[in-house]
């Protein structure tokens, strides 16, 4: 166990990097080259899952515990909130685009449970960050199948069809400007990690419509004059603001 925490760090270098390239047309490299890059650890990974076989759940949580801990040891070394907040996001990203997928590489049951486990542990140790289980192949549907979950729901809720302005005009902001940020990345994929839940359980209320109609007109609406009049900063902003919103209340203060 203390050879892999000597080497989880590792894992963590080249953030910029790798966030920059989670683009549709670059993340199959930097995924290929992330995991030759850093195999022996992936390796070591699989080789003590399968000498823990006895005790699976134990040299679960103590591989858990591992990569938690060096998260908040790089944590640590930011000076002040924003900077650990950037950190966070940073960590989060990495840990669900690289570092999960390249678990679940090895296509056994004791990945995907170490891979539940991770997230699990994850989300209890870095309070309001609730990171999901994803694989490699499901990653790249998402990038095909451009889903804007909660646009859509909004969209729907004023019969808007699929390919309506709005919609567009919003997936092409994000797809490009946000995207080519320095934090946009983390923020989307942040986005894609709460959106479900979070359009699940507006359906589930029954204010439902109205919900929809505050999110329009409080941030979408306002979002697509600014792409409109090119101010890109501004949304970005706002679209920030409306995450931290809905994630407050629904993922961290709701109560069903």
């Amino acid at each position: 166990m203390e050879n892999l925490k000597q080497s989880l760090p590792a894992l963590y270098d080249d953030m910029q990097k790798n966030m920059k390239l989670f683009k549709r047309e670059s993340y199959q490299d930097a995924f290929e080259a992330y995991t030759e890059k850093n195999s022996q650890v992936f390796t070591q990974i699989r080789r003590m899952l399968m000498e823990g076989a006895e005790a699976p759940e134990e040299i679960m949580r103590q591989i858990a515990a591992a990569f938690c801990d060096c998260a908040a040891a790089l944590l640590e070394q930011e000076k002040g909130k924003i900077a650990k907040e950037s950190q966070q996001l940073n960590l989060n990203m990495i840990t669900v685009l690289y570092i999960i997928p390249a678990i679940r590489e090895a296509r056994s049951e004791q990945a995907e449970q170490l891979a539940e486990v991770i997230c699990e542990s994850w989300n209890a140790r870095f309070k309001g960050n609730q990171i999901k289980s994803a694989d490699f192949r499901s990653i790249q549907d998402g990038f095909r199948s451009k889903m804007c979950y909660i646009t859509t729901a909004v969209c729907n809720s004023l019969h808007k069809p699929e390919d309506c302005y709005e919609l567009t005009l919003l997936k092409q902001y994000r797809d490009g400007y946000l995207s080519d940020t320095p934090e946009g990345p983390a923020l989307i994929q942040n986005y894609y990690n709460i959106a479900p839940t979070i359009v699940k359980r507006i359906e589930k209320s029954k204010h439902a419509e109205a919900q929809y109609r505050m999110i329009w007109e409080q941030y979408l609406q306002p979002c697509i004059a600014l792409i409109e009049a090119q101010q890109n900063e501004e949304c970005s902003s706002l679209y920030r603001e409306m995450v931290e919103k809905l994630h407050k209340e629904y993922m961290e203060d709701y109560h069903g």
